[in-house]
């Protein structure tokens, strides 16, 4: 029954969705696709300032922060989605010789992990959209739009609004099918070999990824929000917490699966060199009574060698992360966190109403 999911969870990704296609488009413009977002969101970002001073919706040198600070934060979205389908496409390349019996459904999975189905990206705008104009009717002007908003600078703020909801949607599905699928894969991989250990942590780079993404720029927008002279609510506070949570969740739980299969393997490796310890064992006593010195000198360096492997088993690690990525996710959690409450506590040295 597992299996039967696992397939067809991968054969529904077969047909490219809209989102597919714009990604598709955005790798073939000349360069690596960084530079391409960095470019548009200083686009964004530039422009968002001049029109509304070629406008006079906002008198120069004054700056409207909310929208001008969304845009650049839409196309952060997109790359996000882009860098993770190709993350996750990596991480399956190098999961790849642990798959065995999955190797003839290798282009089905990794269609299920880099692309995006149309009913995500149906989704993602059939949720996104009224979000949108939600927003736009509940700003109580925040977002710059009145009388003296031009036709071409109200398009210029909605657009990125608009990419902004649809894509943080996308995001949100578009990581819960693939770290779905990345437990599916670790629970049906057949070839899990415990001295190879490439494979075991190839994902974890991957829910490093999507955890430090869902909770680090919540992290330094309270940062910031705090060093313009804002304070952090208690309800802040929780959201915090719980960002933080949910960034251990996503990085630890959908490796679980892994983490138990080579608890069992390692677990039944040693059983084996511990039946074969007492088996050179009992030989052994056998050669001493009978007076075979030989042959009791070769059970001898069976044994030594039983003991070697025996504490090499031991020292495997079952848990599937390196020790440099759980260094990496600590520290990009330990870090914005440790910011956040100093400029928390420094806010409030400085404004102490």
């Amino acid at each position: 029954m597992v299996r039967v999911a696992f397939v067809c969870m991968a054969d529904r990704s077969a047909r490219n969705s809209w989102v597919d296609g714009l990604l598709s488009l955005i790798e073939r413009v000349p360069g690596p696709p960084w530079v391409f977002y960095l470019a548009v969101s200083m686009f964004f970002f530039v422009g968002s300032i001049l029109l509304r001073w070629w406008d006079g919706s906002v008198p120069y040198p004054g700056i409207l922060w909310v929208p001008t600070a969304f845009a650049p934060s839409a196309i952060f979205l997109i790359a996000t989605v882009h860098y993770l389908n190709r993350s996750a496409g990596r991480a399956l390349a190098n999961f790849r010789p642990a798959l065995g019996d999955l190797e003839s459904r290798y282009s089905q999975l990794e269609r299920g992990l880099t692309r995006i189905p149309q009913s995500v990206a149906i989704a993602a705008v059939a949720i996104g959209v009224p979000q949108q104009v939600v927003g736009l009717l509940t700003s109580n002007g925040q977002w710059g739009i009145d009388a003296r908003t031009s036709l071409v600078t109200t398009i210029f703020t909605i657009v990125p609004q608009l990419l902004f909801n649809v894509f943080v949607v996308a995001f949100f599905l578009q990581a819960i099918r693939q770290l779905r699928q990345i437990v599916l894969i670790h629970r049906n991989a057949t070839n899990i070999r415990l001295y190879e250990g490439g494979p075991h942590t190839a994902f974890s780079r991957f829910t490093l990824s999507t955890a430090v993404i869902v909770t680090v720029p919540y992290v330094l927008f309270g940062m910031v929000i705090n060093l313009l002279g804002g304070s952090s609510s208690p309800i802040e506070i929780v959201l915090l917490v719980l960002y933080v949570v949910t960034s251990v969740v996503l990085f630890a739980l959908p490796l679980n699966g892994m983490h138990r299969r080579l608890v069992e393997e390692k677990a039944r490796q040693l059983a084996a060199s511990g039946r074969r310890f007492e088996v050179a064992v009992a030989r052994l006593h056998s050669e001493v009574d009978e007076a075979r010195l030989d042959g009791a000198a070769g059970l001898e360096r069976q044994m030594a060698a039983l003991n070697l492997e025996n504490d090499r088993l031991v020292k495997i690690s079952t848990w599937p992360w390196s020790p440099e990525t759980l260094r990496g996710f600590l520290s990009a959690l330990a870090v914005p966190l440790v910011i956040f409450v100093l400029t928390t506590l420094l806010s409030r040295v400085i404004n102490p109403s």
